[in-house]
């Protein structure tokens, strides 16, 4: 952390936290309740989670917004109205001894753990009974259970079609990479390239350490980091010619040999780590979510295998996960909200990162896949506060590096081979993680078939039948977007009341906005152009013209005015010279005389004002 940290100027109190959601709160409470579509159960819970805030129960206001969550409306404008204030209060993180939600979380992880004992093991003798070893003859499997059967074998091709019988090696080791988040070993508010590369231990799983090796021989930045000079090294040449033609045939190490002393250095580097960290990080107010940070090289090696799974996805599933699939989604869901003759269904899972157990992945990868990526993951995890491992009966945990692209994929082989015992010629379908979406006539087999290798559908998100659709974050009733503004967090600084009162007028609330504005200082930074909802109030031009800050430049001839501008902290630690270069191709920022790279701690920023102008 840097020594010259300085605390926010704008800071905002939780007192005025308070004051701002609660005033938000009644003024769309008051609305809700005034329609005469909005079902009397719900209107008394909107009251009762008034209550419960304005007399600081905030446990009791949380429960009470799960309760409203789930009420059934006849139409769109009430159905918004109360999505919006449950989604007032469900993710806010209070304080309450009565809220307890890392606690929460963890007791929910360790119950589907137990759950996973009875789920491999059922899976397990299907692997057994569809790869041949032992097992009842097709003709005596119960009648109710072949076709599933017949189903998950039949995703199985799928699933080899499109992976192929091995992993290309070579290719996933030119993708492999170190991301920005957490690792075992690199923790903290400094978790960038340069740190990873200059710890003097990298965390590594046993079973994963020769994967590992060979992914970093080919790949530059551990040669520097070792003290060893890539631009010598040849396992880094496709063809031992190139390298020879590029530096001359006498006078290098042969190819022998400059392994043998990658390994060496490597190998006095590593410390092995089977297991998982679990953490928990923020999702609702009463449970948050768990995260396993994986050991360093481990991730090196699972991002670069997410990488390839997702040019797999995107070659031969039509699949993009980066940006473009939410753009699919999400009109889909549209269009089974709004359209008769398009009768698509939503599906969503419980918790299905969890739920991917081990004996689902030997079941669904072809033999080598499955080799492959059991080696790379970590076969345990430790509890926050604990040093005693335990082993996993799930597959991955959320946090591993091919988790989310190879969930989708399995799921999406299951979808198809559904499609296929429906005979459904269109196959019109997204699949976005645990977000489905599919056609109605196959929806309820799709679901049976889930169950059936051991996940759970989330049925207050899951949408079959309706007027209301939601996948990706759209949420859409009778056609018509109601998705609502989420509160996740309680106000530390002006930016993000800021964004409070933009994001509700920009969902339509306009009156509200402007009663919410007039409770803030006279001196707010307004301007009159839309823009990042965290650096200034979206205001009418003639209450921006009314503002201080507000300036007619005579140069540009058009308005100026001030607003936030947050920039992150860089870290100025010295780090480990040798690897200075390798950051630097990686697009580290130089930021000194002498251009050493750098990068920025990944929570820490500061906040300026500055004076903008356009028109």
């Amino acid at each position: 952390m840097p020594s010259n940290r300085k605390q926010p100027r704008n800071a905002v109190s939780f007192t005025k936290f308070r004051r701002l959601q609660l005033a938000t709160y009644q003024g769309l409470r008051s609305t809700f309740c005034n329609l005469e579509t909005t079902p009397v159960d719900a209107a008394l819970l909107a009251f009762a989670i008034e209550f419960a805030l304005v007399e600081g129960r905030f446990a009791d206001a949380v429960s009470l917004a799960s309760s409203l969550s789930e009420q059934q409306y006849g139409e769109e404008r009430s159905y918004r109205l109360g999505a919006q204030l449950v989604a007032l209060v469900k993710k806010v993180p209070f304080k309450d001894p009565q809220l307890d939600p890392d606690g929460k979380a963890i007791e929910k992880f360790l119950q589907v753990e137990a759950d996973g004992v009875e789920v491999n093991r059922e899976l397990r003798k299907l692997w057994l009974h569809l790869d041949g070893h032992i097992g009842k003859a097709s003709s005596e499997i119960a009648d109710d259970a072949q076709r599933v059967v017949a189903i998950i074998s039949r995703a199985r091709t799928w699933m080899r079609r499109v992976l192929g019988v091995k992993p290309p090696y070579a290719k996933i080791w030119g993708m492999c990479r170190l991301g920005g988040g957490s690792s075992v070993g690199a923790g903290g508010d400094a978790t960038h390239l340069m740190r990873k590369l200059s710890n003097k231990r990298w965390s590594v799983s046993p079973a994963a350490e020769s994967y590992v090796r060979a992914a970093a021989m080919a790949t530059p930045c551990f040669w520097d980091a070792l003290g060893l000079d890539s631009a010598q090294a040849m396992p880094l040449y496709a063809d031992p010619m190139d390298f020879y033609a590029r530096q001359g045939a006498l006078g290098h190490p042969n190819l022998f040999e400059q392994k043998r002393a990658f390994t060496d250095l490597f190998n006095q580097r590593i410390v092995h780590v089977a297991s998982d960290q679990i953490n928990c990080v923020l999702k609702n107010a009463d449970c948050s979510r768990t995260v396993g940070s994986q050991p360093l090289l481990n991730m090196f090696v699972q991002l670069g295998t997410g990488d390839y799974l997702q040019q797999v996805l995107r070659d031969r599933c039509n699949i993009d996960l980066t940006t473009a699939q939410t753009q699919v989604n999400g009109p889909l869901a549209l269009l089974g909200s709004s359209c008769e003759g398009m009768p698509v269904a939503t599906i969503d899972l419980r918790s299905a990162s969890d739920c991917y157990y081990v004996m689902l992945a030997r079941l669904m990868l072809p033999g080598e896949w499955f080799r492959y990526l059991n080696a790379i993951r970590t076969p345990a995890y430790r509890l926050p506060k604990e040093t005693r491992e335990h082993r996993y009966e799930k597959f991955m945990a959320m946090g591993n590096g091919f988790c989310f692209p190879l969930q989708t994929l399995t799921f999406w082989c299951l979808l198809q081979a559904v499609y296929d015992y429906n005979e459904i010629p269109d196959r019109l379908c997204a699949v976005y993680g645990d977000d489905i979406i599919l056609y109605q006539s196959a929806a309820l087999e799709m679901i049976e078939v889930l169950s059936a290798v051991g996940f759970e559908t989330n049925t207050s998100k899951t949408f079959v039948f309706g007027p209301f659709r939601e996948s990706c974050g759209q949420d859409y009733f009778n056609g018509i977007n109601v998705r609502p503004f989420v509160l996740d967090e309680t106000f530390s600084n002006w930016g993000q009341v800021y964004h409070l009162i933009n994001s509700l007028q920009r969902k339509g609330y306009t009156s509200l906005a402007e009663q919410l504005r007039k409770m803030l200082p006279v001196d707010r930074l307004v301007r009159p152009f839309p823009g990042d909802t965290q650096t200034a109030l979206e205001v009418p031009l003639d209450e921006f013209m009314a503002s201080r800050h507000a300036r007619w430049n005579k140069d540009l001839q058009c308005w100026s005015w001030k607003e936030f501008i947050t920039n992150a902290v860089l870290d100025d630690t010295e780090y480990d010279p040798r690897v200075h270069m390798a950051c630097a191709l990686a697009g580290a920022v130089p930021c000194d005389d002498s251009g050493r790279p750098m990068y920025a701690y990944r929570r820490t920023t500061e906040t300026r004002v500055r004076e903008v102008a356009h028109g």
